[in-house]
């Protein structure tokens, strides 16, 4: 769902990571890896691959049409009511496609085009998401709750892994 207003969180910022990445072809699959790991060290693993994809459609659109460079930040929150959320932010110096809707502005003109559905990919996997302008720089921003389930550290501030869902 998107939001026109910058996430909130209600509750504790467990962690905060910040990448600063170059403007480039390369940097989608850099800030995959990156993601990918955060995730993992938190052990939200059933978030890895969607919040991989959605962090790789919103580097590569500032890379396409941003100016560089490109700051990625995670952050693990975890909320009054014990659930948790991985927030992504990725920022760069463009203009931010007048900060979107109009169903998300650009489009190929096809359906067999190979691009334009990126927005919509982050539409569908986000539990919210957004853009926004701050201090001349443009941001895109998508949150995806873990689940339901209380954040309970062990004694030595790891949470133990969860086991794997069935489906």
């Amino acid at each position: 769902m998107y939001c026109s207003e910058r996430p909130r969180h209600l509750g504790t910022v467990d962690s905060t990571t910040t990448w600063h990445l170059t403007a480039n072809d390369i940097s989608a699959g850099v800030a995959r890896r990156h993601v990918r790991s955060f995730v993992r060290e938190r052990r939200c693993d059933a978030l890895a691959e969607d919040c991989a994809l959605i962090t790789s459609e919103l580097v590569a659109n500032a890379v396409r049409h941003g100016a560089g460079p490109v700051r990625l930040t995670l952050r693990h929150v975890v909320h009054d009511d014990g659930s948790e959320a991985v927030q992504l932010f990725v920022g760069d110096h463009g203009t931010g496609g007048a900060c979107l809707p109009p169903r998300f502005r650009e489009r190929s003109g096809t359906s067999l085009g190979v691009s334009g559905r990126g927005l919509t990919i982050v539409d569908a996997l986000a539990t919210t998401w957004g853009s926004t302008r701050i201090a001349g720089a443009h941001v895109m921003w998508a949150t995806l709750r873990v689940d339901d389930r209380p954040y309970a550290p062990t004694p030595a501030g790891r949470r133990p892994r969860r086991p794997a869902r069935r489906t």
